[in-house]
């Protein structure tokens, strides 16, 4: 793999770890701007310091292995004996992206739309166990423990957690 494709590659992941941390820091500021410390702040503080701090790493190390795999390309490349480690290190991902990768893109995209809009509807626990459920179903998990038991122990820790130790009220609908 070139320079240009490992930039571009690395170019789009740091697009959507920007995305990530820019909601994250608008979100943040938007609390802190408030008269008063509330709940919000007291919980967003120390995820918003792990997501500024992840970024930054993250991006360091992208593009410390995007500078790594194009040297590593171009000696390999330079060598005509090597060949076949030049066609093992050469990333495939240059080529069309796998039907099943979005696939599994879309529907995700589509399930996390759907908890959304039926958060306010189900309430917390019903929509995020279906939610969870369905998604990892579609992801492919096929045995009862992925599919039933992790989602529902995963609800219950949230709730416990949220709801019961930091008193915060959780969206409730007509189920639950």
């Amino acid at each position: 793999m070139g320079l240009m494709p490992a930039i571009k590659k690395v170019t789009s992941e740091i697009v959507v770890l920007l995305l990530i941390f820019g909601f994250s820091a608008d979100y943040y500021f938007e609390v802190s701007a408030l008269p008063s410390r509330t709940i919000n702040l007291l919980l967003i503080q120390p995820v918003f310091m792990v997501i500024a701090i992840s970024t930054i790493a993250l991006i360091f190390i992208m593009v410390r292995d995007a500078l790594r795999s194009s040297a590593t390309s171009v000696s390999v490349q330079s060598s005509p004996t090597k060949d076949v480690v030049a066609a093992a290190l050469s990333d495939s991902s240059a080529g069309p992206v796998d039907p099943h990768f979005i696939k599994n893109g879309i529907a995700f995209g589509v399930c996390t739309l759907a908890y959304v809009l039926l958060l306010d509807r189900l309430g917390f626990i019903s929509s995020s166990l279906l939610y969870l459920s369905i998604l990892i179903y579609l992801l492919g998990g096929r045995s009862f423990w992925l599919t039933v038991v992790l989602p529902i122990a995963v609800v219950g820790f949230l709730y416990v957690t949220m709801s019961i130790l930091l008193k915060f009220p959780l969206p409730q609908g007509f189920l639950i």
